[in-house]
């Protein structure tokens, strides 16, 4: 009757539950023929055994049933030539941890026109060639279970159905596909992935994204897998494809790429041939960052060092090396240096003397930072210098406006032109100098509009346009 419970009944021939709903049988002995449950819903079978010898007989046999649990049972059968578990037109039902020994001819468990059933830690040992036989059977999943059979095989799939294997143990040489249309019935063996993202000091990173993708779904692809770490540094355990298999083809998903980021860290990846379950371990750390980086002066002249800056930030280090380069007019110049500074203060790390440079010369310097494990991005910054107090030896034409915190032009020769072009000098802006100071013979200024700032003041002797120390 519905609802019913039989257990602890010993040396039960055989047990029929037809038209019948949630019923449970539980610690039941069968010795003879075994379970038959048909046109039922909701039956539980629990820990029961069942140590059959007779010829033909299944130990349980389902049919046209839904929600059938199966749980904790112990399946011996021996001279027979049926299955251990026979099942027809059942759908979403649950068959676990079930220990099946089979001496026979028959198989572990055959599933007939079945669908949407889960089967988990089972241990099925036969003498057949098949452990498991998918007979127009589609959506089923056998998940953390062992097949053994002593002749070799292991799963055998027919008709039409798409059925899948998750971390099984068994001979994967031994997959049988029979089906009129070749392309229909498949196998899938799949395995689970674990990851797991730290630092390279040990700390877990949560919040980490992890792509996962194998070699056919490269990024951008829709088919990457992305999932977040969670507090520990995990993400969910994921379940990957090892292959597929049809009557004619395999269809091999090795190998995949896991890799791990986040914002702030570097991004780190590894190959992962999944053929068993796999743990991976990424290891990602801080990125160091340069906040700031400059010149000084910002308009320096060539009687001025230049003075290089800088600000690095880090995380988990208290000190950085900080790197340099030197460029003039985009050339490598071959300096190049580094120094030991404090994360997070402004460091002057290095000087360039005012002998390496020439008016108009663009000066760039390349500056990154290491915490000897992850460099960060390489950042520029650049000074133009101008001919604010140069001593002109060849004669000049200006391109562009000069502006002078004192002196702008000394003439250092006899026969020199200056030819402004209609540009301006913009002379003594912060201090006393001259617009240009000349002390030579045949010298020519022209074209220009020589101006004094009007932060200094206008009658010191020494804020002159132009000085003439000579006139001829």
């Amino acid at each position: 009757a519905a609802s019913d419970v039989y257990k602890r009944q010993d040396n039960v021939s055989v047990l029929y539950v037809a038209n019948c709903d949630n019923v449970t049988v539980e610690n039941v002995s069968f010795d003879v023929e075994g379970l038959f449950v048909v046109n039922s819903e909701g039956v539980v079978v629990n820990n029961s055994f069942f140590n059959l010898n007779e010829l033909e007989v299944d130990a349980v046999r389902v049919y046209n049933s839904v929600n059938i649990t199966i749980i904790g049972n112990s399946i011996n059968t021996s001279n027979s030539s049926e299955e251990a578990f026979y099942a027809e037109y059942l759908n979403n039902s649950l068959i676990k941890s079930n220990d099946v020994k089979i001496i026979g001819t028959s198989y572990g468990l055959y599933l007939v026109f079945s669908n949407g059933n889960s089967f988990y830690n089972l241990t099925i040992e036969t003498q057949n060639l098949t452990t498991i036989y998918f007979s127009d059977a589609d959506n089923n999943t056998v998940i953390d279970s062992v097949l053994n059979s002593s002749q070799g095989g292991s799963v055998y799939a027919k008709g039409i159905g798409e059925d899948y294997l998750i971390n099984v143990s068994f001979n994967k040489s031994s997959i049988t596909i029979s089906s009129d249309n070749e392309t229909i019935a498949k196998i899938y063996v799949q395995w689970y992935l674990d990851v797991f993202v730290n630092r390279t000091d040990g700390a877990s990173v949560d919040n980490a994204l992890v792509e996962i993708w194998d070699v056919y779904s490269p990024p951008p692809n829709a088919g990457v897998i992305e999932v977040f770490t969670n507090a520990s540094g995990w993400i969910e355990r994921q379940t990957l494809t090892e292959f597929w298999k049809n009557k004619t083809t395999i269809y091999n998903y090795n190998n995949y790429t896991v890799r791990a980021s986040k914002t702030g860290y570097t991004t780190t990846n590894q190959s992962v041939n999944v053929s068993t379950n796999r743990v991976v371990k990424l290891q990602i750390d801080y990125v160091p960052v340069v906040s700031d980086v400059y010149i000084t002066p910002s308009e320096p002249s060539t009687s001025d060092d230049l003075n290089l800056y800088v600000t690095c930030g880090d995380e988990d280090n208290s000190t950085l090396t900080a790197f340099w380069k030197w460029y003039k007019n985009s050339v490598y110049t071959g300096l190049y240096g580094n120094a030991t500074i404090n994360a997070g203060q402004n460091t002057l790390i290095t000087t360039l003397g005012s002998g390496n440079t020439t008016p108009e010369d663009n000066w760039t310097a390349e500056v990154w930072c290491s915490d000897n494990v992850v460099e960060s991005s390489k950042v520029n910054t650049s000074v133009v210098i101008t001919w604010c107090n140069a001593t002109l030896t060849e004669s000049l034409t200006l391109t562009h406006d000069v502006n002078c915190p004192g002196t702008a032009f000394k003439i250092g020769a006899d026969n020199i032109t200056l030819d402004c072009q209609g540009h301006t000098i913009n002379y003594s802006t912060s201090q006393q100098g001259y617009g240009v100071y000349i002390n030579y013979d045949n010298v020519t200024v022209r074209n220009c509009t020589i101006r004094q700032a009007s932060s200094v003041n206008d009658s010191h002797e020494f804020t002159l346009g132009i000085v003439m120390m000579t006139c001829l």
